[in-house]
């Protein structure tokens, strides 16, 4: 080991002191959740500072002792923010700013939370330790070759999208930016709650290094305090082109890597305890964290709060955050508070909200929401609805309100129902189920109406409509636009609201959301239409529920519907449409193509029931009656299937089919599901046999494919393709079933269909033909 190094090292394990004068002076850490903590009401004292010990992750190094630690337990219990992981750091940020950065983080950075973990060092051993360091970090680079190049985008588009998608809930706006809603020569409101820093982002990042950390900044920073926003490829290209300006910047010229100088390197970042943040980043190895030498705990440094990390003049084995004498002042009051049991939810969920700074754009209890300065750039696509197109809504009940996988969606950035809204919901990653976890503990609350849902789809669809409560003035339908301003689509509610809620806030809206404009048409649970299920208010907002559930099969609410047409055309995508049909039952699922060759598939006998070709559907009996009278057809040349099941083992070539009744336990419907192109497959099983059927229309357009995929490997089972008065084979094409339709084989594994005569008929069968438990049938009918 080097002299330099080896002086380092002793002054780093034995904490020997070390003027500090050759440090610059460091400005305060900038942490959002300590500066919105300090404004919330009713916040405990200790609160500040709490934020401050959880957002600087003094616990990793820090960490308790077993008697005693009670006092800290309000940090334990929030996860430290963590620090980014290093592995690829060297392809993602510039060599050039890496140098710099290690060697003082606060004076290119002004506002980070990197301390300065080499204030001890002289001039000359800091530039050594720095260089060792980052031919260390550039070691650890896994990407093969160099980064791909990027087209640039749109530098003016990336800064609208900056000022619109939620950015400016964390980050300063750019003072070139006009400020929406303020006049020329008004003042616009100012900010107060301190920005997220971004830096020199110019010198910082390479251009393929941004666009990959924006597309999954969860990667590098698993915390979450920098979430994902979700952006397409393009838009993702027009803000890099925004953050890191028109004028591009020369690549790095960098020496090569040094293996000495990064085994130096590598030691430099252990004894640093660089591991306890930022865990062990060599390539294949696990980031594990509290690696190395820790600091004393808690307990230890409790009346000695200006000896270490929080004073200005710091020991060496400490590190130097530069605080502020108010931040040094808040995490002493953190210290000093008595001994207490745990958090509670609310607590919990309050200290989370202000890890991830929830409060930048959402309300709750009454506090928090983004503040006037902020507000301004909160847009909406729809101005008519005011401050509720433009804010995203508060997170009181949030828990009670919302079913358990829509929430979960919506903290990953999925699942969101209000495109009229510009702030976009960002991906938490994994801290998602952690949050969802406290708010559902937090806001669920405990349910004061009965499960069982007493509601009629024909009612639900009168009260949604012109003559009821006219829902449909404000909210979109299934896709069809609302006669008025344009709420969000009510087919989500019953996938995302729990109906107990959904309940009480029909009854009145306001005390959930003061100011809505949503009115209340059972003011003081009393019903404004005596007329319907005797006025009896649940069980009218239970038929609104009811109708919602069925919102994709059923008939459009009175207002909507287009001269009472209720045709079904398949234009350019598959339709699916489970309904009553004649010929096939209760169980029937309708099936119509663009290409106008339509299907009926019995979901209670699992067999292909009719085809037939033209014009698809007439759904008024289903949406208006369910069920009654049954659908017919609207279109031509139907032709019918056996009601039988499928597939069949006959104990011998000549044994008659069995009848439905005979076999019917050992079947099982499990459902269908859609293919990119919207063609369905449906799923079920025999016995131990699992089958997947797909329809889809013939390349030729004249008639439909069906693609059988079967598992299990049953002795003697064979397939019923057709059955007619007549089957005649007809050379090089098929069969010709009855002179209607033709039947023709494309995969068959090893299996050749054979006609056979039974009881008057004629049938087309396909002995099954297994090859390691599996077996293909391809068929084609054409008419």
């Amino acid at each position: 080991m080097r002299p330099s190094m080896r002086f380092f090292v002793l002054l780093a394990v034995f904490c020997v002191e070390y003027p500090s004068s050759t440090a610059a002076p460091l400005s305060a850490p900038v942490v959002v959740g300590y500066e919105v903590a300090q404004r919330l009401k009713g916040a405990s004292p200790s609160l500040p500072g709490e934020v401050l010990l959880s957002e600087l992750n003094c616990r990793l190094c820090h960490l308790s002792s077993p008697v005693g630690g009670k006092r800290l337990d309000a940090v334990a219990q929030v996860a430290s923010k963590g620090a980014p992981r290093l592995r690829n750091v060297g392809d993602r940020l510039r060599v050039s700013f890496l140098t710099e950065f290690l060697a003082d983080p606060s004076s290119v950075r002004p506002g980070t939370t990197m301390p300065d973990v080499l204030h001890a060092l002289s001039p000359q051993e800091r530039s050594q330790a720095v260089r060792a360091l980052v031919h260390y970090l550039r070691s650890l680079l896994t990407r093969q070759g160099p980064p791909r190049p990027l087209s640039p985008g749109d530098s003016t588009r990336g800064k609208q999208l900056f000022h619109t998608v939620g950015c400016v809930a964390c980050h300063a706006p750019d003072d070139s930016y006009p400020t929406p809603g303020v006049a020329d020569g008004v003042e616009a409101p100012g900010i107060s709650i301190a920005s997220v820093p971004l830096g020199d982002l110019h010198s910082k990042y390479q251009v393929s290094g941004l666009d990959r950390f924006l597309s999954d900044p969860l990667s590098v920073r698993p915390g979450g305090r920098m979430p994902r926003i979700v952006l397409n490829e393009s838009e993702r290209r027009d803000l890099v082109s925004y953050l890191l300006g028109a004028s591009p910047v020369e690549e790095d010229r960098v020496e090569p890597i040094d293996s000495e100088l990064a085994a130096r390197g590598r030691e430099l970042f252990r004894e640093l305890r660089c591991s306890s943040c930022h865990g062990v980043p060599e390539r294949g190895a696990a980031e594990q964290h509290n690696v190395g030498p820790r600091g004393p705990p808690f307990e230890q440094i409790r009346g000695r709060l200006r000896d270490g990390c929080l004073s200005n003049h710091p020991p060496a084995a400490a590190v130097r955050y530069g605080l502020s004498t108010q931040q040094r002042e808040a995490i002493g009051i953190a210290f000093s508070r008595p001994e207490r049991p745990s958090l509670s939810d609310d607590e919990l969920l309050r200290r989370q909200f202000l890890a991830f700074n929830c409060y930048g754009c959402h309300g709750y209890a009454g506090e928090g929401g983004p503040e006037p300065g902020r507000s301004l750039y909160f847009g909406s696509r729809d101005e008519d609805l005011g401050d509720e197109g433009r804010f995203p809504p508060a997170l009181d009940q949030v828990g009670r309100k919302l079913q358990r996988a829509a929430l979960s969606a919506i903290l990953r950035g999925r699942g969101g129902i209000r495109p009229y809204v510009l702030v976009r919901m960002p991906d938490f990653g994994g801290q998602a189920s952690i949050v969802e976890k406290t708010l559902r503990s937090a806001t669920q609350g405990e349910d004061r109406w009965p499960q069982e849902i007493m509601g009629r789809n024909r009612f639900g669809r009168l009260l949604v409509g012109e003559r009821g409560t006219r829902c449909i003035s404000c909210h979109d339908f299934v896709g069809h636009r609302s006669l008025g301003i344009r709420a969000f689509d009510l087919a989500a509610v019953t996938t995302r609201l729990r109906p107990e809620w959904f309940r009480e806030y029909l009854m009145a809206p306001n005390d959930f959301r003061p100011g809505t404009r949503m009115p209340s048409f059972w003011p003081d649970g009393q019903s404004a239409f005596k007329d319907v299920l005797s006025g009896d208010s649940l069980r009218q907002i239970d038929a609104i529920w009811v109708y919602l559930l069925e919102a994709e099969q059923t008939r459009l609410p009175e207002g909507l519907e287009r001269g009472d047409v209720f045709e079904l055309i398949p234009r350019d995508r598959t339709i699916i449409q489970r309904t009553f049909m004649s010929g096939v039952g209760q169980h029937a699922i309708a099936v119509g193509f663009p290409e106008r060759y339509h299907l009926s598939f019995d979901a209670d006998l699992m067999r292909l029931a009719t085809v037939w070709k033209g014009r698809f559907l007439d759904a008024e009996n289903t949406w208006d009656n369910r069920f009654v009278p049954p659908s017919e057809p609207l279109g031509e040349e139907v032709i019918m299937f056996p009601a039988v099941h499928p597939f069949a083992a006959l104990p011998r070539p000549g044994a008659p089919w069995p009848d439905p009744s005979e076999d019917r336990v050992k079947w099982r419907f499990d459902g269908y599901s859609l293919n990119n192109e919207g063609y369905p497959t449906f799923l079920y099983r025999w016995k131990s046999v699992k089958v997947r059927e797909t329809f889809m229309p013939l390349p030729s357009g004249r008639g439909l494919r069906r693609a059988l995929q079967l598992e299990g490997a049953e002795e003697n089972l064979s397939h019923l393709a057709a059955r007619g008065d007549t089957i005649e084979p007809v050379v090089g094409s098929g069969f010709e079933v009855g002179r209607r339709f033709r039947v023709s084989f494309g995969s068959i594994r090893r299996a050749k269909p054979l006609i056979r005569h039974v009881a008057g008929n004629e049938e087309l069968i396909v002995p099954i033909r297994w090859r390691d438990g599996k077996a293909d049938i391809s068929v084609d009918l054409e008419w």
